[in-house]
């Protein structure tokens, strides 16, 4: 059993001690979609999955890379621990900062000799653990917006270990990497490492779940959302 149970079956008590430094550098902000089934069922117990809001569809949970995967945090691990919720998201934070300092890699998706007016998107390159993760990385989204000319960027991210994103403006990249997307969320259900289906769009350093309306686009391109 790792240091962490997802949930326990009967009640137990546990010695409370401080982070170490050494379990403290691994702990992670993973995206998980709102819906996972073990993060619902833990609401129903005395020690739920500790979340926070990320976008319509998506949350933040929490993660102590073990070398053999990601031990899931819950209530009762940050009280063994002794750290807030708030502290949680914090250290989790600066270690995604430092695991992804110099790491990402941007690969083009460029379909344009099969589709000719195809524009590229993008797929985000890490570790295949926390390549969703970077979602949540705001220099790196500075960096993206440089590269494309625009703070209006588009993501899909279909897997945990998949991230696209466009230009929202490009019609021939952005509505090429939808259904792309699309056909990788399904594929990933195999692995059960799905995460959403959605379109997010960033702006004004936050996510939007994008409707494809033409009041949303309005209000996008706009400044008035």
């Amino acid at each position: 059993m790792g240091l962490f149970s997802f949930l326990r079956n009967k009640p137990t008590t546990t010695a409370s001690f401080p982070l170490d430094q050494t379990t403290g550098h691994r702990i992670y902000p993973i995206i998980k979609p709102a819906d996972d089934s073990r993060i619902l069922a833990s609401r129903f117990t005395s020690n739920p999955v500790i979340t926070r809001d990320l976008a319509p569809g998506i949350v933040i949970t929490y993660g102590l890379d073990t070398s053999h995967g990601f031990e899931t945090i819950t209530t009762s691990h940050c009280k063994q621990f002794r750290i807030s919720d708030q502290d949680l998201a914090t250290l989790s934070a600066r270690n995604l900062l430092n695991r992804t300092d110099g790491r990402i890699n941007i690969e083009k998706m460029d379909f344009s000799s099969s589709i000719p007016e195809a524009e590229p998107f993008y797929r985000v390159r890490l570790d295949n653990d926390l390549d969703s993760s970077v979602m949540l990385v705001d220099d790196f989204w500075k960096q993206a917006a440089t590269m494309l000319r625009t703070d209006l960027i588009a993501v899909t991210l279909p897997a945990k270990n998949t991230l696209y994103f466009a230009d929202y403006h490009s019609i021939f990249s952005f509505r090429l990497m939808r259904p792309f997307s699309g056909r990788m969320y399904e594929a990933s259900k195999q692995d059960r490492i799905e995460i959403s289906p959605n379109t997010y769009v960033r702006k004004n350093n936050r996510w939007i779940l994008f409707d494809d309306t033409e009041k949303q686009h309005t209000q996008l391109t706009m400044g008035l959302n």
